[in-house]
This record gives C-alpha cells, sequence and structure tokens, in this order.
C-alpha cells in the first residue's frame, strides 16, 4: 500500500476507540496494522545530557543528548513520555544520522532555548530547540544547508515511551491536515495503575516539510528504524498497537537549503481534534517572539535574584535548578533528568514492563526522582541567591511528605513528584537535614514555626529513636556510624532544640541538645581510628563497630558495591576513606584547624584526590567502583566541598572552583563524574552556587550555629 493515498481517504466512520479514554485513532477501514508486536525491549537515551530545558510556566521538560531531542517529560517533571525525536538524511550515497553527528551546543542567554550545531558528510545542520511559552509544544527550528544538488529524503524518526514505560503504547498516522501527523500515547490501561500514576498524555508530531508521508512499527520488528537501518523503503503501516513502537514522518528534496519546523505538541485530553488544532498552530508561531516571551519569563524570575552575573555557569545553575521542579507538586526537585539507574551506560534497558506500568519495586527508578537529601542541598542554594519562594516551597513540600504510617518520621528515600515513596531506605541525613531548612527559614521571618512544629518534632524523635547510627550513609551502600550523617542528625537536633527553645517547649528541647552535645563530643572515641592503614589517629569512611558498641580499633570489615565480577570487595574498615569529616566542617561544628581533622584531611587529599583532564578531584572514596568501567569518576560536589573546607580554614580554593567550571560543558550542564554519567546532577549546581555565595562570604554558607 501506498502511503501517499492516505491523504486523499476521508476519516472513517468506524473509530478504533482507546482503552477507557476515548482517544480517537484512525478509522478502521484505513487501519494497515504493524503486525508482530510488541516489539524489543527498548533502551533510554544516554544519562549525560547536553541541555535540559522548560519555561518558568509550563508542565513541559526535554533534554538534548548531543544534540538530539531525548526524553520529554509531561506533565509532571518524573513522567517521560518520549526516548528520542532526531532526523536522518538519506542520500544516493549517504545516510546522515544526527545522533552520530558532533554537535556543538550552546544555551541562549537568559533562557532555557538551546542552539545546536552539527556538520556531516555533505550536510550543515543548525537548530534552535525550545519550550513554547504559552503552550505545551517543543519547537525544533530546523536550516540545513547541503553541499550537493542530488535529491535527499529527510526522515524524521519519533520513539515514544508513554508514561515512562515503552510497552503498551499506541502509534497512529493521520492526514487531516494533508500532511502526516504521528500520533501516540498509552493504550495498555487495566485499572490496576496507582490512581496518581494514571495515564494523562497524549502527544503529536508534525512539521512544516509539504508532501511527506508517515509510517510506523513494532521497534526493533517492522519500524521505521529497521527500514532505515536496511536502506529499504518506510514500511506501510499506518497504526501499531500495545507495543515499543517507532513512528517517522518522510519527505524528498532537492533544494540546498531547507528551513522547516518540527512540533512536539502535548495534552492531558484525550482530543485528537485539540492536539492536532494545538499543533497546527505552533507550526506557525514566529520564533524571535517565542524566545524574546521565554527570556522575559526568566529574565523577570532572575533579576529577583543575587549571583554572579557575569558568570554563564551560575546563571545555568539557578535556571537548571528552577527547571528541576514540578509545576503541579511545588518544592518537588528531581535528582537529575536521567532515567537509568545505573548512570554510566550508554544506553540502559528499560526495567521489566510490568513493574514500571504499576511503578512497583526498582522500575524505572533512575535518578527522576526526588532524593529529601540532594533536595535539602538544592533548598539552600536558592537561599543561597535569594530565591526564598523555592527554598519555603521545598519546606512545604517536606512537611506534605513526611511518613506518618511507616519509620515515622523520617521521608522515603526518594519519591515520585507527587510525594509517592519509591525506595524505602532510612537514611540519618534524610531526617536530620528538613529541620535544619525549617531552622533557616524562621530565622529569615520566612514561615511560622507552630506550623511546621510537628514535622519538625516527628524527625527529631526519630533521630533520636534512630541514631547515631544510619541504615545508609549518602552513598545508600553502607550501614553504620558516618560521619557524614552523624553531622547531619546533630544539626537536626541542634535546630531542633533551637526552634523548640524559641518558639515552642524550651523544657522538652533539652533532650535534643544533651543528645547532640554527646555525638558530637564522642565523634573521636567512636570513629578515629587509632593505628590503620594510612597511619595514627584518622577518621574512615564508617564505623560498623562490633554489633554492640563502636569499636575503631577493630578494623571491621567492609563491603565495597560496584565492583566488577572478580575484583576484591571487601577491606578492613580502617582501609577505606572518604570526605564525609569534612561536613563537620563545613557545618561549623568542629574548629576548621582540629589536629585530627587536620591530620585525615592531609590523607584524604594523597588517598582519594586523583588526577583527570580537568585536573584533580576526588572519588566518593578510595577503591570506588560506582562509574564506567567498575572505576570511580571524580565528584564536582565532592570538589566543592573541599573548596568550603578550604575557605574555613583560610586556604587558597581556587583549583577546586576551576575544576567545577572546567568539568561543566559549554551548554552549562555539570554532571555527577568527570566520565560518563548522569548530567546535569541538579545537586552539582547546588554546590556550585552555595560555593560562589561562600567566596563572597569568605566563610561556609553551610554554617547554622555559630
Amino acid at each position: 500500500m501506498n502511503l501517499s493515498s492516505l491523504k486523499k481517504r476521508p476519516f472513517g466512520a468506524v473509530l478504533v476507540m482507546a482503552l477507557t479514554c476515548g482517544f480517537l485513532s484512525i478509522g478502521q477501514a484505513q487501519v494497515q496494522s504493524a503486525p508482530n508486536g510488541p516489539g524489543l525491549m527498548a533502551t533510554w537515551s544516554r544519562p549525560d545530557k547536553t541541555a535540559y530545558a522548560t519555561t518558568l510556566n509550563r508542565p513541559l521538560w526535554f533534554t538534548l543528548t548531543g544534540g538530539t531531542l531525548t526524553e520529554v517529560a509531561y506533565p509532571h517533571v518524573d513522567r517521560v513520555q518520549t526516548r528520542d525525536t532526531y532526523l536522518v538524511i538519506r542520500g544516493s550515497k549517504v545516510t546522515v544520522d544526527e545522533r552520530q553527528l558532533k554537535a556543538e551546543v550552546v544555551r541562549l542567554p537568559g533562557s532555557l532555548a538551546f542552539q545546536v550545531h552539527m556538520t556531516g558528510p555533505g550536510v550543515n545542520i543548525l537548530k534552535r530547540v525550545y519550550v513554547d511559552p504559552d503552550q505545551d509544544n517543543i519547537i525544533m527550528d530546523y536550516s540545513i544547508a547541503f553541499s550537493g544538488s542530488e535529491t535527499h529524503e529527510l526522515v524524521l524518526v519519533h520513539n515514544p515511551l508513554a508514561q515512562s514505560t515503552s510497552g503498551g503504547d499506541e502509534g497512529f498516522i493521520r492526514y487531516d491536515t494533508g500532511n502526516p501527523i504521528l500520533y501516540a500515547y498509552q493504550k495498555d490501561i487495566r485499572g490496576d495503575e496507582p490512581q496518581g500514576l494514571m495515564p494523562n498524555a497524549y502527544q503529536a508530531v508534525g512539521w512544516t516539510l509539504p508532501e511527506s508521508i508517515g509510517s510506523v512499527g513494532f521497534f526493533g520488528i517492522n519500524s521505521p528504524v529497521e527500514a532505515i537501518q536496511n536502506g529499504q523503503s518506510l514500511p506501510p503501516f499506518n497504526i501499531a498497537s500495545y507495543g515499543n513502537i517507532a513512528l517517522a514522518m518522510a519527505h524528498r528534496s532537492n533544494q540546498r537549503q531547507l528551513n522547516f519546523r518540527v512540533v512536539l505538541a502535548f495534552t492531558p485530553e484525550a482530543s485528537v481534534a485539540k492536539l492536532t488544532e494545538q499543533l497546527q498552530a505552533a507550526l506557525g508561531k514566529d520564533q524571535t517572539k517565542l524566545l524574546k516571551e521565554q527570556q522575559q519569563e526568566w529574565g523577570q524570575y532572575l533579576r529577583g535574584l543575587s549571583y554572579d552575573r557575569k558568570d554563564s555557569l551560575s546563571e545555568s545553575s539557578i535556571l537548571l535548578l528552577k527547571a528541576a521542579e514540578d509545576k503541579i507538586n511545588r518544592g518537588a526537585l528531581i535528582a537529575a533528568p536521567a532515567n537509568p539507574s545505573i548512570p554510566w551506560f550508554a544506553e540502559a534497558p528499560e526495567h521489566n514492563y510490568e513493574n514500571s506500568r504499576k511503578r512497583v519495586g526498582d522500575s524505572n527508578a533512575g535518578y527522576r526522582r526526588v532524593w529529601p537529601r540532594d533536595l535539602y542541598h538544592k533548598a539552600i542554594a536558592f537561599l543561597s541567591v535569594g530565591d526564598y519562594a523555592t527554598a519555603l516551597s521545598i519546606a512545604q513540600f517536606y512537611r506534605r511528605t513526611q511518613l506518618r504510617d511507616f519509620r515515622v518520621g523520617s521521608w522515603a528515600q526518594n519519591m515520585f513528584a507527587d510525594g509517592t515513596p519509591s525506595w524505602n531506605a532510612y537514611q540519618l541525613d534524610q531526617t536530620g537535614l528538613p529541620i535544619v531548612l525549617v531552622y533557616r527559614l524562621a530565622k529569615l521571618n520566612l514561615l511560622k514555626y507552630s506550623d511546621y512544629r510537628p514535622m519538625v518534632l516527628a524527625a527529631a524523635e526519630r533521630i533520636l529513636q534512630s541514631g547515631p547510627m544510619t541504615e545508609q550513609e549518602r552513598w545508600e551502600e553502607n550501614g553504620g556510624l558516618s560521619l557524614n550523617s552523624l553531622a547531619a542528625g546533630v544539626e537536626g537536633l541542634y535546630a531542633a532544640y533551637s526552634l523548640e527553645t524559641n518558639f515552642g517547649d524550651a523544657k522538652g528541647a533539652v533532650r535534643y541538645k544533651q543528645a547532640a552535645d554527646a555525638w558530637r563530643s564522642n565523634i573521636k572515641a567512636w570513629t578515629l581510628i587509632p593505628s590503620g592503614a594510612f597511619g595514627n589517629n584518622y577518621f574512615a569512611r564508617i564505623e560498623v563497630g562490633d554489633g554492640q558498641r563502636f569499636r575503631p580499633d577493630l578494623q571491621s570489615e567492609i563491603f565495597i558495591h560496584n565492583k566488577a565480577e572478580g575484583m576484591k570487595n571487601r577491606f578492613r574498615e580502617d582501609e577505606i576513606l572518604d570526605g564525609g569529616f569534612l561536613q563537620w566542617i563545613i557545618a561549623g561544628l568542629v574548629d576548621p584547624q582540629d589536629t585530627d581533622f587536620t591530620r585525615t584531611l592531609r590523607i584524604y587529599d594523597a588517598k582519594v584526590r586523583k588526577p583527570s583532564p580537568y585536573g584533580l578531584g576526588y572519588l566518593r572514596y578510595n577503591e570506588d567502583a560506582y562509574g564506567e568501567n567498575h572505576r570511580g569518576g571524580l565528584w564536582p560536589i565532592l570538589s566543592a566541598e573541599r573548596a568550603l573546607v578550604a575557605i574555613e580554614r583560610h586556604e587558597p580554593y581556587m583549583e577546586h572552583l576551576q575544576l567545577i567550571q572546567k568539568i561543566s560543558t559549554p551548554s552549562g550542564m555539570i554532571g555527577e563524574q568527570d566520565t560518563l554519567a548522569v548530567r546535569p546532577l541538579l545537586w552539582s549546581h547546588a554546590s556550585y552556587l552555595i560555593l560562589k555565595r561562600s567566596i563572597v562570604l569568605g566563610r561556609s554558607f553551610y554554617i547554622n550555629f555559630n
């Protein structure tokens, strides 16, 4: 069947209706269904993004990987609807896939709109990618110059992953406007999904190139992707249901210069007519006007803040942090816009489809979750630039998501944007730090403590019951007595004591201070290694004790995660060192010149700092295997922490700041590590802003109590 003939056929009287939602597909009389579904298991795109974007108000987000449009989230920051959308140019001799091209990506100043420049055999591609500030559309404006005059076929491939899963999708093509429009949505709705996660997103893709044809099929079986790989014509299917699908549209041209627009439109309503109308309107909008509107939106937000306006990375960090917030569940900021749970996979496979559909187990538990620990650092970053409103929204998110039925007083290890728990391990830091945020906001008269008192008291009681041990330290790998986690617990107790003394029950608050004082005074007795692999009297990564009491002299064994098969993964605790002890200096809980901390700092710099093309940076700990090829990467947040310690000790800090700046991309993204890993990591951007503010102040911005 020739797809071009479909353009002349009317919309049939008998319609295929999507189960439970009423989203209408092509008429049954015209159906040419792709067989042999559901297709192969999908993979997510690379985690190291070159761009992350939204507008200030639209509930629509996208990423770029290289120069290619990758995961799109809608209508929540953690709800992915697509895998990628990319252009393939087929000539008589050469096929150019834009995903394979090296791309130069820059952020347009004062916005989260991006410009991409790519060159390939006989072709020069320039495009601008941005979110429509007026409607839920992503716009890609292409300008392509060909060096020859031969006829080219341009194929736009669109891979939906509706509702964060690749299975159960339906895709179909209609020609109501004369040109093909690609439609997709999650069709596999059985009623056993959590109500808050039921599908509410429908997507369409169109472009301005005329006289095009469309195609759809099951990925890995009979989709346009396989046809392109095999040099064949696009398959003659116009609908594919219940599977992992890919759609495409194609246009032939012999022009040497092509300027055209691609639009991805999204609506929460199951209405083909509305979606089509919205997409058609976006195809005709003026680029200059749209970009100006976005810059005005972000510009108004930025004008009220205090930051280094000559530093593009500071501006980018503020915009990216704000971009990570859900537009409906305010105060919910994801860790990063990446879906793989293992961040160094170039293309991580999707988790079990049935689990993903029902959002159970570890399904799709990538970085698009809210971590209470990370969230605290983002709140402090917002305070550091004067965005008090977003910091307050984070406190409000803490208040409404605190656990009440299980591990009362704490928070889930991570959550969906609506507060639904995802992972549930207990961490002392995720319990103490929300109290500290309330304390800081109360000091600034930004909240009424009585509104947060039940939250604070419940969290403080949980710390007393669970501490000083933690089920997991901040790297979520080992339990025991972690200096970093313990510092957060002590901070939380001091904050609760101060809040209660000033606004609540001063007499009852004394025991919070007593516990904090006791833990603070015992850190050396509990954790200081008297004699070990690195000498005498230093702090190791974690103290596991003997089951009854803390025994830093015992040199107990700990397990190192993420080691490859055959690698040594068990070490004595005195052999493993991390930067957790730095938190005591950063938070102002100890004298920065303390002899034992100073000695440990020297060992830390010698054993955990490693060279890279960007300079000397820090692993999470020596023997770290969390990273590409089972070797640890250098974390920018650790360089920021080390710089804060240098500031507190009145020592040079520039080499640490410069490493972070060098690791960042030209488009303003700071990653989790210096190797293949999640990028941007919003905690990295928060750390950068906090460090910049601390440099201005001449002391750590984290210090609360002195």
